[in-house]
């Protein structure tokens, strides 16, 4: 039996909401796996560290996403070399 218009509308409906579900969780894990990439990065070089820190102080994240990165931020602030060397040695184990 054939659907409906509205029948037909209904599905394509479902299946788009479906789609932009799968869309949403592929960006959430890219943006998870992107950040680790990230944060190694910062870790391991200096300049880029420094970078970062430079370029959040021109422009200021917005205070709920302050609030959230400001125990890595006072990481990338402080001293590294303890960082460097335990992300390093976990590396070669």
């Amino acid at each position: 039996m054939r659907k409906s218009p509205q029948e037909q509308i209904d599905a394509a409906r479902k299946a788009l909401a479906r789609a932009q579900v799968r869309q949403r969780a592929l960006d959430a894990r890219r943006k998870i796996v992107l950040g680790g990439m990230l944060l190694a990065w910062l870790r391991e070089d200096d300049r880029v560290r420094r970078a970062l820190l430079s370029r959040l102080a021109a422009k200021p994240p917005r205070d709920q996403d302050a609030e959230v990165i400001e125990a890595v931020l006072d990481e990338f602030r402080g001293d590294h070399a303890d960082v460097r060397s335990a992300t390093v040695q976990n590396y070669a184990e």
